[in-house]
């Protein structure tokens, strides 16, 4: 079995086969997600042998803060009962209940193939972790959500203390909506996120002793990691607050790239709009 990280496809869903969620063989733990493999059914016995022995399987696993795809060479071996499955490694932040986590499985052909992209066969987004309907803005969480006390005149407010780290308030009375909501609401969340991402990361240039507490998460993520933050002690507080916003700017950008923010955000629009 070959497993590798990859986001180099873009997929064709033209005449894709749905995968029954109830074919997905998986489980949340408390830092990770396990794939272990699919059960056989009529949307299989239709897929031609030899093009899945050119497939690949993909295994997306996505958050608003995480998009993590691991690559299976051969799809064959996750129909047997035998096959080890796959075990990706997310932040307790996201797994928590703080955060709406998705899988999708895709079987499709590799970026090298002549036909790069077009499914055989894929499951709808299955939601995995339930997001701050069951999480409330308690445990550990990257960006903790919760209704607004006060009446504010925004919708949200960003709040940052070293004991809780970032903790986004929203409006709680707004007539006829919840601040659950809002809070889902993809045009909101999506709107908001990268001014939030900006306004954590020059937070933890200022405040370098948040960077072993909460801030340490955020450090880690796919996108974020690998950036050394600019030392800011013998600057000037101007100058020090250039360092903090250029830092942010450069890596929400990688952050933003990686998660692909506006893929998803039309894609978000999209399905809320065949709900309507």
């Amino acid at each position: 079995m070959t497993v590798r990280k990859t986001q180099d496809v873009v997929f064709n869903r033209t005449g894709r086969v749905e995968i029954p969620a109830s074919h997905v063989r998986r489980k949340v733990e408390t830092t990770r997600i396990r794939f272990d493999g699919l059960h056989r059914g009529s949307w299989s016995d239709v897929l031609n042998a030899s093009d899945l022995s050119q497939a690949v399987l993909y295994v997306d696993i996505q958050s608003l803060l995480l998009l993590q795809r691991t690559e299976v060479s051969d799809p064959s071996e996750v129909f047997e009962a035998s096959w080890s499955g796959l075990v990706i490694d997310v932040p307790n932040e996201l797994t928590n209940g703080d955060y709406r986590v998705k899988l999708q499985i895709t079987i499709a052909f590799p970026a090298d193939h002549r036909e790069a992209g077009r499914i055989l066969a894929q499951s709808n987004e299955i939601v995995i972790v339930e997001g701050p309907d069951t999480g409330g803005g308690r445990g550990p969480a990257l960006l903790k959500v919760r209704p607004a006390a006060d009446d504010m005149p925004d919708l949200s407010r960003l709040e940052i203390t070293e004991t809780e780290g970032p903790v986004l308030y929203v409006n709680a009375n707004i007539p006829g909506m919840s601040w659950r909501e809002l809070a889902g609401d993809p045009k909101f969340k999506h709107s908001i996120f990268s001014s939030c991402v900006r306004d954590i990361l020059r937070h933890l240039v200022i405040n370098p002793e948040a960077r072993t507490t909460w801030g340490a998460a955020w450090l880690t993520l796919d996108g974020i990691r690998g950036h050394d933050l600019p030392d800011v002690d013998d600057l000037s507080v101007q100058d020090a607050w250039t360092e903090a916003h250029d830092f942010a700017d450069t890596a929400c950008e990688h952050l933003l790239t990686h998660v692909e923010l506006t893929r998803r955000f039309a894609e978000a629009i999209a399905e809320s709009e065949e709900v309507e």
